[in-house]
């Protein structure tokens, strides 16, 4: 059997009704709903957390954020950091065969190496490592 391709999308602060397909038509998105129709949509879930590192430390472990490491956003006092003891999902891909990547934030410890995406199971990553980015004035990683 061929392994599908895997594609996860991850937007922070867009809620459900935020799509065309679940709000009536209320906003307009229209690749969105086609990835909805055409992939499979989970519709009954809640984030681990209601700030972006920990929700991320869950996503990225199944794990509940308070047992990653990951409590915070704040990522100058480290609290942002997803332990190295973690397995994340990147890896368990990885270790099936598939090639991993990330394009975006990262957030889940951005100033030490060991951290970085690509140490924790990401063959590519393009984007920003910590989370206090403005959009404006920036280095992609």
């Amino acid at each position: 059997m061929r392994k599908p391709n895997v594609v996860f999308i991850l937007a922070d602060d867009m809620g459900y009704g935020d799509f065309g397909v679940f709000n009536n038509g209320l906003t307009q998105t229209p690749t969105l709903d086609r990835l909805v129709a055409e992939g499979i949509c989970l519709t009954q879930h809640y984030s681990a957390s209601a700030v972006c590192a920990p929700a991320r430390a869950g996503l990225m472990t199944g794990r509940y954020p308070h047992r990653t490491g990951a409590i915070d956003t704040l990522d100058a006092r480290g609290l942002d950091r997803l332990a190295l003891r973690e397995t994340t999902v990147a890896n368990l891909f990885k270790n099936a065969g598939y090639a991993t990547g990330i394009i975006g934030k990262w957030h889940l410890g951005a100033a030490d190496p060991r951290y970085h995406p690509n140490a924790r199971g990401f063959d590519e990553f393009a984007g920003f490592r910590g989370g206090w980015w403005d959009y404006y004035d920036w280095t992609l990683d």
